[in-house]
């Protein structure tokens, strides 16, 4: 199967989570024989940005071409991936590479927070798996930064949804209505993974240090243990204002991100995750359990089900909202409420001042996530339901054009249509092991179909009977009233 990630930020070099978790998704599907393309983009676009993803490529020895002005093309571990780096308009290089490389299956994400690369995936009648990694990225419930119907409406389109947690896919059900369904989407690769964690590692240590990440508990811990050592590692998130706060405290350093999260969790005694925002999972927790660093999390999204029953999961005041605007590094605006230090301070000092209580963290830790990881990260669940996708795929054009009629129009299709044709030869989309599809052809269990006695939403053959997700939303999933349902 021809699979294409619509990745609407960096691929390579990754350092942000959900960059990470996309590439190795991908290249876990790749792994399993199929032809695995990727569309993204460099961090900034420019001939500078072009220039310097050439020379990061070269320090690798990875062959790279320039098929097209602004678009640079290497594979990585057998993906085949367009990288936009000299065009602002990422939407038209994706439409040109949709066209080109005719995907059987598209995958999208939160990464794309404007759609933009989901948008056109839809308008192509191509099937869309849609990757929830994110509950700040999507378009309703009280987590996300820009509640916005339309997108929301978009997501719909999707064939289906994947949170990556049980938090989160419970979240899009119970804010939206979407099923959306939990599945193992970040992996950790093939290993084998050190056993880096010790005791006398220097650094206590937080990656991606801002407001949403919990720097204020952060820097509050290290004003209130002088004596020990921070580490913080400034990814996508990291403001100026956040710099200003590391750079003025003694025993915090910064150290620059890479590419080899060995490079951090070798020097590395104690991880610290104090988020304030709903964490959709947190890869990092799993990354250093694997290598066996103790992690002190916060107890907000997915981060209690990532940090697999160990200790430690501390209370956190959380988000209450957004203010509607993006600061310099686009990250929505935030400010964290007042949080109480105590129990982290409490919890730190003991893991670092026994080192018999440190070993404990440290090998339930390693257990555990090597255990998950063996258990339960397999990509055979992802893939059997893009296939499942795959095989059941309509024609391109004709997918497009039916996704453009309402539900009205859709009707009056079939109306003509079992004018022409038997009823049986209607109830598939045209090939015959391919199931009926209500979204397509909404007829009902009548014999004929008729006009609906009111407004009505079929997606995906389900219905959604008087769902109102949010004030004001009773567009998104009015009573379905197709013929013979009541």
């Amino acid at each position: 199967m021809r699979i294409l990630l619509a990745h609407n930020s960096t691929y390579f070099p990754a350092h942000g989570g959900g960059d990470v978790s996309n590439r190795l998704l991908i290249e876990a599907l790749a792994a399993r024989g199929h032809e695995c393309l990727v569309v993204c983009r460099t961090a900034a676009h420019g001939s500078d940005a072009h220039r310097q993803l050439l020379a990061k490529l070269a320090e690798r020895d990875i062959p790279a071409t320039v098929p097209e002005t602004g678009i640079v093309r290497f594979r990585l571990n057998t993906v085949d991936v367009h990288t936009a780096t000299e065009t602002p308009n990422l939407r038209d290089a994706f439409t040109r590479r949709l066209q080109t490389l005719r995907p059987d299956v598209v995958i999208a994400s939160t990464d794309d927070s404007a759609q933009i690369l989901l948008q056109t995936a839809l308008d192509s009648g191509v099937p869309v798996v849609y990757l929830a990694r994110a509950t700040i990225a999507l378009p309703f419930g009280p987590d996300c930064a820009f509640p916005s119907a339309a997108k929301t409406a978009a997501m719909r389109r999707a064939r289906a949804v994947v949170g990556v947690s049980r938090y989160v896919a419970d979240y899009i059900r119970q804010w939206s209505g979407i099923e959306a369904e939990a599945l193992p989407i970040s992996f950790m690769g093939p290993g084998p993974f050190p056993e880096l964690g010790e005791f006398s590692n220097e650094f206590v240590t937080l990656a991606n240090p801002c407001v949403v990440k919990g720097i204020d508990i952060f820097v509050g811990m290290a004003d209130a243990l002088p004596h020990l050592k921070f580490a913080a590692v400034p990814t996508w998130g990291t403001n100026e204002s956040d710099f200003a706060k590391l750079r003025a405290r003694t025993n915090i350093e910064i150290l620059d991100p890479v590419e080899d999260i060995d490079r951090i969790l070798s020097r590395t005694r104690v991880l610290l995750v104090p988020s304030v925002w709903a964490e959709a999972r947190s890869r990092m927790v799993m990354e250093a359990m694997l290598r066996g660093v103790p992690v002190i999390a916060s107890n907000t999204g997915g981060l209690p089900e990532a940090k697999l029953g160990v200790p430690y999961v501390l209370p956190v005041e959380p988000i209450p909202k957004y203010s509607g605007s993006l600061d310099e590094r686009m990250v929505p605006v935030a400010e964290a409420p007042p949080q109480n230090l105590g129990p982290w301070v409490e919890a730190l000092c003991k893991l670092t001042a026994d080192p018999e209580h440190w070993e404990e963290i440290s090998s339930a830790s390693r257990h555990a996530a090597l255990r998950f990881h063996r258990e339960e990260l397999r990509i055979e669940p992802f893939e059997n339901l893009v296939l499942n996708l795959g095989s059941t795929k309509v024609a391109t054009g004709r997918a497009g054009a039916l996704e453009k009629l309402s539900v009205d129009q859709r009707r009056l299709l079939a109306l003509k249509l079992m004018e022409q044709k038997p009823r049986e030869q209607i109830l598939t989309t045209g090939a015959a092991e391919q199931p009926y599809r209500r979204d397509l052809f909404p007829v009902g269990r009548c014999r004929t179909p008729r006009l609906p006695a009111g407004h009505g939403q079929i997606g995906r053959g389900r219905i959604r009977r008087g769902f109102h997700p949010l004030p004001g939303w009773s567009g998104l999933g009015c009573r379905d009233r197709r013929p013979g349902t009541r």
